[in-house]
């Protein structure tokens, strides 16, 4: 695809119009490394991403501004990312939203059965794989 930037050249390959909305992502991972790579990789791909290092601060990031997706690494201090999405859902002034876990290697066989049907990813990540998989999430959930 000549002549296109980086972030035209995924929208086309992950057919996401460039007149689509904006789709609004909350990070949640308590690695500063991983939450600016995720950062960077999907408001490359166009997406509106806002991060916080944990369940707490996503709360109140929700409170700011419902996502469209949640990203949330599985564990993390205070509250591990399927708490957190426990309690979104408990919420009923929140509509279920799609999530997306992801997880170190090592945890990944404490985590079987805790993620409500949603994906899990391992970490590292793949960029083309997440942006497919955030791709998929996201027009799963649409009307």
């Amino acid at each position: 695809m000549k002549g296109l930037t980086g972030p035209q050249q995924r929208r086309a390959e992950y057919h996401q119009p460039a007149t689509a909305p904006i789709a609004h992502i909350l990070v949640v991972d308590d690695d500063p490394m991983s939450r600016k790579l995720l950062g960077i990789n999907l408001r490359d791909a166009g997406y509106s991403v806002i991060c916080a290092e944990d369940a707490i601060a996503a709360g109140h990031c929700v409170v700011e501004r419902l996502p469209d997706l949640v990203i949330a690494d599985f564990k993390m201090p205070y509250m591990n990312g399927d708490e957190f999405v426990a309690a979104l859902r408990a919420d009923s002034s929140i509509p279920d939203l799609p999530v997306i876990f992801i997880t170190s290697v090592e945890n990944r066989p404490q985590i079987a059965g805790k993620t409500f049907g949603f994906p899990l990813l391992t970490k590292p990540l793949q960029a083309e794989e997440l942006l497919a998989i955030v791709a998929a999430q996201l027009r799963s959930r649409q009307p």
